[in-house]
């Protein structure tokens, strides 16, 4: 194993390692998906790094979101984790997929109409308990990664 370790670390300039949790009670799972998971290997990110001692307020308007998405369907569904150590924190972010970027710009689009001020007003209360966000956007490349078979 050290020799292995020894080839690897001129791979690479720096490490870390943390803690990531899925919160399926703040993720919004449609009720009929627009493609398979297979199909949107275009991937969006938002970094919220929450004020501390505000995480209990923000994850209550996370659950907003979700209260919101399924009262006006929104038809991609996003997942939100918590990062419990390895980062500055506190760090709470979403994942969403579309098929390509314009795909997912677009349902955006279309997601900010049907949603309109209520969206704003959301936006503006979540906002206001982060001391910043980030976007960040990439693909998905399941050629590069392990998947376990299915028993």
């Amino acid at each position: 194993m050290v020799e292995i370790a020894k080839r690897f670390v001129s791979a690479y300039d720096s490490t870390s390692r943390g803690f990531i949790r899925y919160r399926p009670d703040l993720t919004y799972f449609q009720e009929n998906p627009r493609f398979k998971s297979e199909e949107a290997n275009f991937m969006f990110w938002r970094f919220c790094h929450v004020l501390p001692g505000k995480e209990s307020e923000f994850e209550n308007f996370s659950r907003e979101w979700v209260k919101l998405d399924k009262e006006i369907n929104r038809s991609d569904g996003w997942d939100t984790f918590v990062v419990e150590m390895g980062t500055e924190m506190p760090l709470y972010f979403w994942t969403s997929r579309g098929i390509s970027a314009a795909d997912f710009h677009k349902q955006q689009e279309i997601y900010g109409t049907k949603g309109g001020e209520k969206i704003m007003e959301l936006w503006d209360r979540t906002m206001a308990l982060c001391k910043k966000y980030e976007d960040k956007t990439g693909w998905y490349r399941p050629d590069l990664s392990y998947i376990p078979k299915e028993k």
